[in-house]
C-alpha cells in the first residue's frame, strides 16, 4: 500500500508539473507578445479566447504526464533530466510573473484607480474598483506587498532557498484566488492565481519529506484517561473563551429589529407653511435618514450630502405609530403613517415650525 501511494503521489508530480510547464511556456510566449503589442494583435485575440486556450493546455498537460509516468521506468535518466527541467522552469516561470506584479506595485501599474471612478459611491461601486482602491489607499501597504513577491521570487530562483520561497508565496497566491474571485477581480487575473497557485504548491510537494520532518515530526497516540481528557478540555476552553468574547461584543446592546431599520430616502417635506423646494437652501434640506442596525437608538440625518450630517437618538412608541428624534439643539416630534412596506407619512413639529415628510425605503440593513 505505502508502494501505491508513493507512486501515485509521484504521478500525480509528474502530471502537475507538466500542466504548469505547458502554461508556463504559454505565459512566457504572451508576455514576449506584450513587449511587441503596438505590432500584433495576438494578446486581444487571446482575451477572446484565453479560456478555450487554458483547458487545451491543461488536458495537453495531463496527458504528457500520464505518458511521462508510464515510461519513467523504462527511460529513468530521462525522467530525472525531466524532473529537474520542470523544476527549473517552474521556478523560472513564477519568478518572473509573480515579481512582475510586485515591480507593478512599486511602479505604480497596479491598486491604481481612474479619477472618474473615485466620486462613485462606495456602494455603487464594482467589487473590482472597490477592492483596487482598499489595497491602493495605502502607499506602505502596497510596498509590504510587493516586498513579499518579489522576496519569494528571489527565494524561488536558488534550489536551496525554493522550500522558503514557495512557502512566503503559496498563502500569498492562495489569498490572490480568493480576492480574484469573490471580488470578480477579472476571470484573466483568477487564472493567473490559480496557476501562480498550484505552482507554489508543486514546488512545496516536492519538498514534503521536509515539511513533514519540520511540522508533522510527532506521532498521535489516544490515551483515553482523565487527565488527558481535562487537559484537552482546558485547552479547547482557550477558543471557546475567544468566541464567548466576541459573542459578548456583538450582543451588548439590542439589535435594531424595527421596521424603521434601514435607509430612508424624503421624497417630500414640507416644514411651516411652505413646502421645500429642491434644490435650493440646499445645505438645510434632509435627504436622508439612517436608522442604525446595530444601535436601536441612533439615528443619522443627511442634508442633502454625506459630508453635512447630524449623529442623534431618537425614541419609536412602544405601538410604532409616533417617533420622537433628540439632536443637540433640537427636538422634532412626528406621527407615523405607514403607507406601505416602503413609504411612510410623518407629521409632526420641529421645534415650534410644523413638519411634513415622505420616506421612501432605500435599503435594508445588511444585517
Amino acid at each position: 500500500m505505502k508502494v501505491l501511494l508513493s507512486s501515485l503521489f509521484h504521478s500525480f508530480l509528474r502530471i502537475l508539473a507538466s500542466v504548469l510547464v505547458c502554461v508556463a511556456v504559454f505565459d512566457i510566449l504572451l508576455k514576449i507578445a506584450e513587449v511587441f503589442e503596438n505590432y500584433t494583435p495576438f494578446e486581444y485575440a487571446y482575451w477572446d479566447i484565453n479560456g478555450t486556450i487554458y483547458t487545451f493546455l491543461v488536458y495537453l498537460g495531463i496527458a504528457l504526464g500520464i505518458i511521462w509516468s508510464i515510461y519513467e521506468r523504462q527511460k529513468e535518466n530521462l525522467t530525472n533530466a525531466l524532473n529537474h527541467f520542470c523544476q527549473l522552469f517552474i521556478r523560472i516561470w513564477l519568478a518572473f510573473l509573480i515579481s512582475s506584479y510586485g515591480f507593478a506595485k512599486i511602479l505604480r501599474t497596479q491598486f491604481e484607480v481612474p479619477e472618474h471612478i473615485k466620486d462613485i459611491p462606495i456602494n455603487a461601486l464594482h467589487p473590482f474598483y472597490l477592492t483596487w482602491y482598499y489595497f491602493g489607499f495605502s502607499r506602505e501597504y502596497a510596498l509590504i506587498l510587493a516586498a513579499i513577491e518579489i522576496s519569494g521570487a528571489f527565494f524561488l530562483l536558488f534550489r536551496k532557498t525554493r522550500l522558503l520561497g514557495s512557502a512566503i508565496l503559496f498563502p500569498t497566491m492562495l489569498n490572490l484566488v480568493f480576492i480574484n474571485k469573490f471580488y470578480f477581480i477579472n476571470p484573466w487575473s483568477l487564472l493567473a492565481s490559480i496557476f501562480f497557485t498550484l505552482g507554489t504548491f508543486y514546488l512545496l510537494l516536492i519538498d514534503l519529506e521536509k515539511i513533514k520532518s519540520t511540522f508533522f515530526n510527532f506521532t498521535i497516540k489516544l490515551k483515553w484517561n482523565i487527565s488527558g481528557l481535562i487537559r484537552t478540555s482546558l485547552k479547547a476552553l482557550v477558543l471557546l473563551a475567544a468566541f464567548g468574547l466576541i459573542w459578548m461584543y456583538a450582543n451588548d446592546s439590542p439589535i435594531n429589529n424595527t421596521f424603521l431599520k434601514g435607509v430612508w430616502s424624503v421624497e417630500a417635506m414640507k416644514k411651516g407653511a411652505d413646502p421645500i423646494t429642491y434644490p435650493n437652501n440646499k445645505d438645510s434640506v434632509l435627504t436622508k435618514l439612517y436608522f442604525e442596525y446595530a444601535s436601536p437608538e441612533r439615528i443619522v440625518l443627511e442634508f442633502n450630502h454625506h459630508t453635512n450630517r447630524l449623529r442623534a437618538n431618537y425614541q419609536l412608541s412602544s405601538n410604532n405609530d409616533s417617533l420622537i428624534i433628540l439632536a443637540v439643539d433640537q427636538r422634532i416630534q412626528l406621527r407615523i403613517n405607514q403607507l406601505n412596506a416602503e413609504t411612510l407619512k410623518l407629521d409632526g413639529l420641529q421645534g415650534d415650525d410644523s413638519l411634513q415628510l415622505i420616506l421612501k425605503k432605500v435599503r435594508n440593513s445588511s444585517r
